[in-house]
């Protein structure tokens, strides 16, 4: 039983461990199945050693209770920090996109909604610079920016951090393709049900949304697990489908 004990302990570890590989696979990141799956594993086979323990049964049990303890801690940890419960009154596709009032990493004022009469408007919500899924995203949105320029739009990026911090952040990663904006009060994600309650603190929900020029939702992207972020090819799919559709309407007005 020594083996299993071993092995548990081995699973445990590399079922965290591949937290950050799976969420960065858009086939995974949505769920990370199989994350849970190995520590499902792990703690099934600690389990297993612990009570079928041979000489020398300390030993054995020992190490079949630390792969134990550090499988079943994704239950605490998924609950109190990657699980992001669903709210009611968020923005949803087809409906008005109230406007937010938020500062800029510049320490100017802005308004959201000012922005949808010159084309497109993109939120990107995340957590901080701290996050490792969140700063997986924002470098890989070069591609909806320029979807998003090429039709006079904007993409904006809205965090609980301070001026102050996006400056840093900004310093830290220079090539980042969004406006930053702060939500220090968190007036704006409360506003549009958009917070996440983790660990005694508020945080934006991670939230994808994109507006068209007439103020109104045409995608969005809502996770229950932090570490689901959309592809960012699809973003950039919607973005141009909007295109078409104003020709087609002015096409329609003439």
């Amino acid at each position: 039983m020594r083996g299993t004990a071993i092995l548990s302990l081995v699973l445990a570890f590399a079922g965290w461990a591949s937290y950050l590989p799976l969420s960065k696979l858009p086939s995974y990141r949505a769920t990370m199945w199989p994350m849970f799956l190995i520590l499902a594993v792990a703690l099934i086979l600690a389990v297993k050693a612990f009570t079928r323990a041979t000489e020398p049964k300390k030993a054995t049990r020992a190490i079949a209770g630390v792969g134990g303890v550090i499988a079943l801690l994704i239950v605490p940890v998924y609950f109190l920090m990657l699980r992001v419960p669903e709210q009611s009154g968020r923005p949803q596709v087809g409906q008005r996109m109230p406007g937010v009032n938020v500062v800029n990493e510049y320490g100017d004022k802005l308004y959201t909604a000012s922005f949808v009469t010159h084309g497109p408007v993109l939120l990107v919500f995340f957590r901080g610079f701290w996050c490792v899924n969140c700063m997986d995203q924002l470098p890989n949105l070069t591609m909806a920016q320029k979807a998003l320029k090429d039709q006079g739009g904007e993409l904006i990026a809205i965090s609980i951090d301070s001026v102050e911090t996006l400056k840093a952040g900004r310093k830290q990663y220079p090539n980042l393709p969004v406006l930053l904006a702060s939500d220090e009060s968190c007036e704006a994600i409360k506003a549009l049900h958009l917070t996440h309650e983790t660990m005694g603190k508020t945080l934006a929900a991670p939230s994808t949304i994109l507006i068209d020029k007439e103020g109104i939702v045409r995608y969005a992207h809502y996770p229950s697990i932090v570490s689901d972020r959309p592809n960012p090819l699809t973003v950039v799919y919607e973005i141009q489908k909007l295109g078409p559709l104003d020709e087609k309407t002015e096409d329609g007005k003439n």
